[in-house]
């Protein structure tokens, strides 16, 4: 993956798998059906969920469902732009799902260098429309939140 912005010229190594659930859920396989009126879906869904059916009113969204994990390896970086002026860059990577802040993981920060190796690997649920967002940063000591990105 090619670093491209504020200047620099780097890149990011990174492996990601997708592990679905196995299955698809029952609101999913109902919408496949082309809106037909399929009445043993609802029975069928009690059945196996012991929930008694209601029947789906369109003011009702579907609910936002996990479909499986993605598995991510952040390896390494190499060509990282310098933003530090007394030495090299302190850098390290964010891997998030886009709009949930609470599905991510980071790594560790490897100091004074623009290659770093992270070999770092994490798991993030993701549900369908999802985006995984990836940004290389360095830190600055001192500073909590205002960390240069590279």
């Amino acid at each position: 993956l090619s670093l491209g912005g504020r200047g620099g010229r780097g890149f990011l190594r990174l492996r990601i798998s997708v592990l679905g659930n196995g299955g698809i859920a029952f609101d999913d396989f109902a919408s496949l059906c082309g809106g037909q009126e399929l009445t043993f879906l609802p029975i069928v869904a009690e059945t196996l969920t012991g929930v008694p059916s209601v029947a789906p009113t369109a003011a009702v969204a579907a609910p936002h469902r996990p479909l499986g994990k993605a598995k991510v390896a952040l390896i390494s970086a190499s060509g990282l732009r310098n933003s530090d002026g007394g030495g090299k860059s302190d850098p390290y990577c964010v891997c998030e799902i886009v709009g949930k802040p609470q599905l991510r993981f980071q790594t560790a920060v490897i100091p004074d260098t623009l290659d770093p190796v992270w070999n770092k690997r994490g798991e993030l649920d993701y549900a369908k429309g999802d985006s995984i967002k990836l940004t290389v940063l360095d830190r600055d000591p001192g500073s909590v939140q205002n960390h240069d990105v590279l």
